[in-house]
């Protein structure tokens, strides 16, 4: 992988739950915003944006499993803001809330435990 977008890639996933900009990517590598934009989406194949939303949810997944944790907990630790953002984005990803995702994790823990 390209070094500059590894770095990025490094500090995003060491700050998910900190406000990461698409400009701060660009002063993290160096690099201007279209040649970075190109070389991210060349190696992860997705928009900056849509990956560092991506692996917000999927820390929140993970999250889900621990039922001590509050949805409403879950949504600020892994770097959103605004309670309606982490669900539309939930939703969009998983296509399902939150909720229904945790529903759906226990059911199939306690069939296995069964």
């Amino acid at each position: 992988m390209e070094p500059r977008i590894q770095e990025v890639l490094n500090y995003s996933l060491s700050n998910l739950t900190r406000k990461m900009t698409l400009d701060d990517a660009c002063r993290i590598s160096k690099l201007s915003r279209s040649h970075f934009c190109y070389l991210f989406k060349k190696e992860t194949n997705l928009s900056f944006i849509k990956f560092i939303r991506k692996r917000r949810i999927e820390k929140a997944c993970l999250m889900l499993q621990d039922e001590s944790f509050l949805i409403k907990e879950i949504f600020f630790n892994v770097g959103y803001r605004d309670y309606s953002n982490f669900i539309h984005d939930f939703k969009k990803i998983t296509n399902v809330s939150p909720s229904e995702y945790r529903k759906i994790i226990k059911n199939q823990i306690d069939l296995v435990h069964k």
